[in-house]
């Protein structure tokens, strides 16, 4: 299913995200003192307010009204009034994996973005060329943490960027209080006779327990504000122990389990950063600093995970509702003290709303959907963008994030990206690349099994393995020879493990790639021989076929790949039969089907003559007549670009590289005029032409088929009313509407004042401002 990234991610949204956010802030309770307490749960979508085709045409919202559960609680006088509150209404995934917003269709782009958790980072000295090791803590809500070792030896932290204090200082917050607390904690990790990583720090940090710590933490946080306990602990607390405030998020919480090697369960409770988190990565920070072990690796697949539609939108959903409880609480403090109001009372939906409006109509990712033909239509819902909110901008980002890492294969298309400033930053999804619960994407090996006599079997099961999983194992290829009962013949094959590519003994093997053609995207799959391709020629080939339109002759290739009709499937570009049957009926408006064991016909509308997003037709025809049977999987409809159920974005043609009587340049190739004449290469386009009639300073504007210094020719297709006919054929310089509008008039001279004095009032004065067919196009 290789819409799959999208339409699942929604339906997490729909399942999950939203009550996740309650989960998080729906206990709202008043700060003003009478303890009333405002619970929000049940989030649920109901039924769609309109269709999806009447959405398109009618320029509105594919939408549905979701509602919450809202209880409001005084404790003290043990009340409470329940309702159900309407949120506003929710754009709604299409079958396609696209949102009708105001009659357009619209895709959200997946991000791929770096992951929650912890990275080590790290860099020779330029004076000394000792190796000063990092980490940098990434937390999904909340303040970042940026360790560092400098010359001397002192592992200091910057809170979000602020100053600098000493790592001691936040282990004394976290419960190390004392300086043999702190030393006892890394003794086993201190191995260099000539600097003592723990000592330097100690001997720097100013605190000696939790209080001041807490007030070095303020006075570096707040400068210039009084030193106060109180307040210094309270800003402690809501930096690191408040789970509103602080959460390293489910795929934080994973990713430290799996980085320090720590066996936290993953629940809200151990979301917070723990003393054994700190302890590890100060510990992997001085084992850095001593020559052990590597830093992370930014751009390895592990490192960086994708955030799709339902999570993109969870972000701005949850942004709406802190904004929402403000209002609430607000509210609360200034409602009457003697009754419990209503909860819809407290509860206003606008700034939720408002926040779900902005992300779909102005949000960085999302976008017109490219429907220049099927294929595009696809690809644009399997691209990866690294820029968006919380992302690289183009102008920033280095040669090393655009540049294809080995932890792609498999998972990220090595050929399609844009030729231009957005080259490495536009990705596009490999062919069986999935995306695992944590958002990290995974490529499909068959297992290995080693039998007791050493021999290696290739067995049945297939496992998805994302970067991190692969980092540890040993896999081959799929072009290893095998004897009749799946066991492989020869003793040196080609193993990889992370970025080394060795020959080494079969027994080694743990895994095996699935098929050659899981390492490219679609678009790269549709290209034969592609293996002897030139790389660039390759990715230019695959942004050509992202330009071609669909031809009004379609014509399937006649070298495949075996992937055309997978490709039309998933684009929705068909209509197959579900089941054995027979068509009762067949038009080109309309097919009606009988299939055998229902009792209801089915009936399927193909879409005729509609205009794309890039004004391309998008025209579906009917492939069945009345009273044909029909098997499953019969092809019904078919949509532009394909031919027999295969995608056919192109034609063929034989093509001569040739000198022609003597003229020959470069790449140039003579065709035939036939391509012309038999419309081999002809396509048709939809294009609206609309015009405003105003109400000007000097007079309305008219629309007429009276306008002046215009030839008849030109006027040959109007009506009385001066708009063009249905049906008619025109070309550049035809008028499709006449109008005119009033022209002030100029000072008259003596002659022409006499004139008018003789021969009565002249006509006022009109300008032609009707609208013509721009230059170069014809059509009906």
């Amino acid at each position: 299913n290789l819409l799959g990234i999208q339409l699942e991610s929604y339906q997490w949204l729909r399942e999950k995200g939203l009550n996740e956010i309650l989960e998080e802030l729906g206990i709202i309770e008043d700060y003003s003192g009478r303890g009333w307490v405002l619970k929000l749960s049940g989030a649920e979508i109901q039924k769609e307010n309109i269709s999806v085709n009447e959405a398109l045409h009618s320029g509105r919202t594919y939408d549905a009204p979701w509602y919450v559960s809202a209880v409001l609680e005084d404790p003290i006088v043990k009340k409470s009034k329940k309702q159900q509150i309407y949120m506003g209404d929710i754009p709604l995934m299409t079958a396609r994996g696209t949102f009708i917003i105001n009659g357009v269709e619209r895709v959200i782009v997946n991000q791929l973005i770096r992951s929650e958790g912890v990275l080590f980072t790290g860099a020779p000295s330029p004076v000394t060329g000792q190796f000063l090791g990092g980490a940098k803590v990434l937390p999904k809500n909340g303040v970042w943490l940026e360790i560092e070792t400098s010359r001397s030896g002192v592992i200091s932290v910057k809170i979000d960027r602020k100053r600098k204090i000493t790592i001691s200082t936040l282990l004394r917050v976290f419960g190390l209080e004392t300086e043999d607390d702190i030393r006892n904690a890394f003794k086993d990790f201190e191995t260099n006779p000539e600097t003592n990583f723990t000592e330097a720090t100690i001997a720097k940090d100013p605190s000696s327990n939790y209080d001041e710590a807490c007030l070095e933490i303020y006075r570096k946080m707040r400068p210039g504000e009084p030193l106060v306990v109180e307040n210094a602990r309270a800003l402690v607390d809501s930096m690191f122990f408040n789970k509103r405030r602080y959460s390293l998020g489910e795929v934080g919480r994973f990713k430290f389990n799996q980085v320090l090697g720590l066996n936290f369960p993953n629940d809200p409770k151990h979301r917070l950063l723990q003393l054994e988190d700190l302890v590890k990565i100060v510990s992997r920070i001085i084992e850095l600093n001593n020559g052990l072990g590597e830093p992370s690796d930014v751009d390895h697949l592990g490192n960086r995970r994708v955030k799709s539609v339902g999570e993109l939108l969870q972000n701005q959903i949850r942004i709406g509702f802190l904004q929402m409880e403000k209002n609430i609480k607000e509210k609360m403090s200034l409602a009457p003290r003697n009754e419990l109001p209503e909860p819809n009372l407290l509860v206003s939906p606008r700034a939720v709303a408002a926040k779900i409006h902005s992300f779909f109509a102005t949000g960085q990712l999302s976008q017109f959907q490219d429907q220049q033909n099927p294929l595009t239509s696809l690809d644009h819902l399997r691209r990866l963008s690294v820029m968006g909110p919380g992302g690289l901008t183009k102008e920033r980002a280095s040669m090393a994030v655009r540049d294809v890492h080995y932890s792609s294969f498999g998972r990220i298309c090595p050929v399609r990206t844009p030729e231009g400033p957005n080259i490495g930053l536009i990705n596009y999804l490999a062919m069986y690349a999935k995306v695992n619960r944590y958002g990290f994407l995974e490529t499909p090996y068959i297992k290995l099994e080693k039998e007791i006599d050493g021999r290696i079997r290739v067995t049945g099961e297939v496992a998805y393995l994302a970067a991190y999983d692969e980092e540890g194992v040993y896999v081959t290829d799929s072009s290893v020879q095998l004897d009749e009962n799946n066991y492989i013949v020869q003793k040196q094959i080609p193993l990889r493990m992370g970025g080394n590519f060795i020959l080494g003994d079969v027994s080694h093997a743990q895994y095996m790639e699935l098929v050659p053609r899981q390492i490219v995207g679609i678009s790269a799959g549709l290209i034969p021989f592609l293996s002897n391709d030139d790389i660039s020629r390759a990715l230019m080939g695959t942004q050509q076929m992202s330009q071609a339109v669909p031809l009004v002759k379609a014509e399937t290739p006649i070298v495949g790949t075996d992937i055309e009709i997978e490709i039309s499937k998933n684009a929705n570009a068909v209509v197959f039969a579900e089941d054995n049957g027979a068509v009762l009926f067949a038009d080109a408006s309309k097919v009606i089907v009988n299939y055998e064991g229902r009792r209801n016909k089915v009936e399927y509308t193909p879409t005729k003559f509609t205009k794309s997003n890039l004004d391309t037709c998008y025209n579906q025809i009917v492939r069945v007549s009345t009273g044909q049977k029909i098997n499953k999987g019969d092809i019904l409809i078919e949509g532009p670009g394909v031919q027999k159920g295969e995608l056919a974005i192109g034609t063929n043609v034989i093509v001569g590289y040739m000198i022609w009587e003597g003229y020959e340049y470069e790449d140039g190739i003579i065709i035939s005029d036939r391509l012309v004449k038999d419309d081999v290469l002809t396509s048709i386009h939809v294009s609206d032409y609309t015009m405003s009639v105003l109400e000007t300073k000097l007079g309305p504007e008219e629309i007429t088929r009276d306008i002046p210094n215009l030839p008849e020719d030109a006027l040959r297709n109007l009506d009385e009313e001066g708009i063009v006919a249905i049906g008619s054929k025109v070309r550049s310089g035809d008028v499709l509407v006449g109008k005119v509008a009033p022209k002030g008039e100029a000072d008259l001279s003596a002659e022409e004042r006499l004139l008018r004095a003789i021969f009565g009032e002249k006509a006022k004065d009109v300008r032609d401002n009707s609208l013509i067919i721009p230059h170069g196009e014809h059509g009906v």
